[in-house]
C-alpha cells in the first residue's frame, strides 16, 4: 500500500481563505489526520476558487499531480467532502472513479469516506462486482448536500437583493450623485 498522501484545502474567496474555515486550519487538520493513520504528507495544495464549477484549474492540478505514476502518490486528504467539491453527487462519483483507476483513494478527516469491502475476501476471491464501498452512499448524500447548501444560500441572498431593488433599495455602491 502506498503511504504518500497530498493535502487539498479549499476557500472559495481570497477572504475566506484567511477568515472562518482558513487554508491554514484546513492543512493543520488534515496533518494531523495523516500523522494518527501514519501517512506520509507528500504535498499541500491550498486552493482559492470555487467548488461549484467543472473546469476548476487548481483544482484538476491536484487530480493530475495525482494521476502521475512519478509522484506515487495513494491518498487525497481533505477537511470533508463540501471542502473538496461542490457539483453534487454524480460529479464526486465521478472524480472518485477516476482516482481509483490510478490508485489513489479519497479520505475526509470525519470519517464519512470509508475502506473498501470485498464480500469474497473470505474465499480469497476478488471480482469487480465484489468490491464495493459501504460508505459511498453517504459519500455521495454530502456531495449533494454541500450542492444543495450553495444553491440555497445563493438563493437567500440574491432573493434578498432582489426583494429590496423591487422596494426601492439601491444595492452595492450607488451610481453618482446618489447615495445609500
Amino acid at each position: 500500500m502506498n503511504n504518500k498522501a497530498v493535502i487539498m484545502a479549499r476557500a472559495s474567496s481570497s477572504k475566506q481563505a484567511i477568515q472562518g474555515d482558513t487554508l491554514e486550519d484546513q492543512i493543520s487538520q488534515c496533518e494531523r489526520y495523516i500523522a494518527s493513520i501514519h501517512l506520509d504528507t507528500a504535498k499541500r495544495f491550498p486552493l482559492v476558487e470555487t467548488g461549484r464549477k467543472i473546469e476548476r484549474e487548481y483544482f484538476e492540478e491536484v487530480l493530475t499531480y495525482c494521476e502521475n505514476p512519478k509522484n506515487n502518490i495513494g491518498f487525497i486528504v481533505f477537511k470533508n467532502i463540501s471542502r473538496f467539491t461542490r457539483q453534487g453527487g454524480v460529479a464526486y462519483k465521478d472524480i472518485k472513479d477516476r482516482m481509483s483507476k490510478v490508485g489513489v483513494k479519497l479520505r475526509d478527516i470525519y470519517g464519512t469516506i470509508g475502506e473498501e469491502v470485498n464480500t469474497l475476501e473470505s474465499f480469497g476471491l476478488e471480482y469487480d462486482w465484489s468490491k464495493y464501498s459501504p460508505s459511498e452512499n453517504s459519500e455521495i448524500h454530502e456531495a449533494d448536500k454541500a450542492k444543495d447548501y450553495v444553491r440555497d444560500s445563493l438563493t437567500q441572498m440574491i432573493g434578498a437583493e432582489i426583494g429590496y431593488v423591487r422596494k426601492g433599495y439601491w444595492n452595492r455602491r450607488p451610481p453618482y450623485g446618489f447615495q445609500n
